[in-house]
C-alpha cells in the first residue's frame, strides 16, 4: 500500500510538471514565433537602410571612376593634352594665331575662324562647353584649397567628367585663357593649367578607389549580419519551434567541481572556482534523435585545444523539464563531452498522455 501511494506520488509530479512544462513550452514557442518575425523585419531592414543605399554608392563610385579613367588616365589623352599644350605655348612665342582645327569647330560651331584670323579674349568667351559651370565651380573650390589631398569622395562625385573629346575641349579652352594671360596678365596661377586638371582627377580616382574599398566591406558586413539572422530563420527546429527561444539565453549551473555554462546555439563554457577555464565548442548542429528521451541533440566542436589532445567538443541532448537545466555532464573520452539539458520545449502531449494511461492502468 506505501508503495503504491509512493508510485502515485510520483506519478503525480510527473503529470505536474509536464503540465507545467506544456505551458512554458506554449509561451516559448510564442517567443520564437515573435523573434523570428522581428528577424524577417531586421533582415528588410539590413537589406533596404543599409545594403542598398551602399550597393547604389558603389554604382556611383564605379561610374565615375570609369569616367575619370576614360578622360583623365587613358595615355592617349594625356598625351593629346601635352602635344596640343606644346602647340599653344608655341603659338604664344611665335605670337602666331594658328587655331587649332578642333578648337575652331568650339568657337564657331560652323567651323568658320580660319588660322589666319587674330584671336581675341572673345573668341575664348564664345566657347562654352555643356559642364563648364560644372568646371568652374570645382576649379574655384580647388583654389580656396592648399593641397591636392584635400579632394574628398563629394568633391570628386560632384566633380562634371565629359567625354574624352569634350574634356579634351574644355582643357583646350584653359589653355587659350593661359596662352593670353602670359602675353597680357602674366602666368596664371598652376591650377588653372591642364597638369593640374590631370592630377586633381588622378587624386579623385585614389579617393573615390579608397571609399569603393570601404564600401565593399561595409557591404560583407551587412552580408554576415544578414547570413547570420537568415540561418535562425531558415534553421530546420523539427517539432520544437521554441528551440528558438533559447537562443542568448544562458544557464551556467555547478556540476561536480566544475561549473558549466550553456548558452544555446552559441557555446558551452567551463569554470573553476569563478575563472573560465575552457570553451568546450562553438555551435555547430543541431540533430534530431531517435531516442524518444533524448529527442534533439545541440552539437558544439572546435572548442578549446587539449593539452597534448584534439579539440574539445561537447554533444548537449535535449530532455524535456519543466525548466532549462545542466542535469548532468559527462567526458566519455579525452576531451569528448556529453552534457544532458533539460527544457520544456521538447516536451510533448504525447508524453503527458503516456504518463496519465500507465496511471490509469495501474490504477485498474
Amino acid at each position: 500500500h506505501e508503495a503504491a501511494k509512493e508510485a502515485k506520488k510520483v506519478k503525480d509530479g510527473k503529470v505536474k510538471m509536464l503540465k507545467n512544462a506544456l505551458k512554458a513550452k506554449a509561451a516559448m514557442e510564442a517567443e520564437a514565433k515573435k523573434a523570428t518575425a522581428e528577424d524577417h523585419l531586421a533582415v528588410q531592414k539590413l537589406e533596404v537602410v543599409e545594403l542598398l543605399p551602399i550597393q547604389n554608392m558603389i554604382k556611383r563610385l564605379e561610374h565615375k571612376l570609369e569616367q575619370f579613367r576614360a578622360v583623365y588616365v587613358d595615355p592617349e589623352s594625356e598625351s593629346v593634352v601635352e602635344e596640343r599644350k606644346n602647340e599653344f605655348e608655341n603659338t604664344s612665342e611665335r605670337g602666331n594665331t594658328r587655331v587649332i582645327e578642333a578648337e575652331v569647330k568650339a568657337v564657331d560651331g560652323n567651323g568658320e575662324i580660319h588660322a589666319e584670323q587674330p584671336v581675341s579674349k572673345d573668341d575664348f568667351e564664345n566657347i562654352d562647353g555643356s559642364d563648364d559651370d560644372e568646371f568652374a565651380a570645382v576649379r574655384e573650390q580647388n583654389r580656396s584649397e592648399n593641397s591636392l589631398t584635400q579632394q574628398t569622395v563629394d568633391s570628386c562625385l560632384g566633380t562634371a567628367t565629359a567625354t574624352f573629346g569634350e574634356k579634351v575641349q574644355a582643357v583646350f579652352t584653359d589653355l587659350k585663357k593661359m596662352v593670353l594671360s602670359k602675353t597680357e596678365d602674366g602666368p596664371e596661377s598652376g591650377e588653372n593649367t591642364p597638369e593640374f586638371e590631370i592630377q586633381k582627377a588622378k587624386e579623385c580616382i585614389s579617393v573615390l578607389e579608397e571609399e569603393k574599398s570601404k564600401k565593399g566591406r561595409e557591404v560583407q558586413e551587412v552580408l554576415g549580419k544578414i547570413a547570420g539572422l537568415k540561418r535562425w530563420i531558415e534553421m530546420d527546429y523539427g517539432s520544437a519551434p521554441g528551440l528558438r527561444a533559447l537562443k542568448e539565453k544562458c544557464v551556467r549551473e555547478t556540476v561536480g567541481q566544475y561549473e558549466f555554462e550553456h548558452c544555446p546555439f552559441n557555446r558551452v563554457l567551463q569554470y573553476e572556482n569563478g575563472r573560465q577555464i575552457a570553451e568546450l565548442g562553438s555551435f555547430s548542429s543541431l540533430k534530431f534523435s531517435d531516442d524518444p528521451k533524448i529527442r534533439m541533440v545541440l552539437e558544439y566542436d572546435k572548442g578549446n585545444t587539449c593539452w597534448r589532445g584534439p579539440k574539445r567538443q561537447v554533444s548537449v541532448e535535449l530532455e524535456c523539464g519543466e525548466e532549462p537545466h545542466i542535469i548532468d555532464v559527462e567526458e566519455p573520452s579525452r576531451c569528448i563531452y556529453k552534457m544532458r539539458f533539460s527544457t520544456p520545449v521538447v516536451c510533448t502531449h504525447q508524453m503527458l498522455e503516456a504518463i496519465t494511461e500507465s496511471f490509469n492502468h495501474d490504477e485498474l
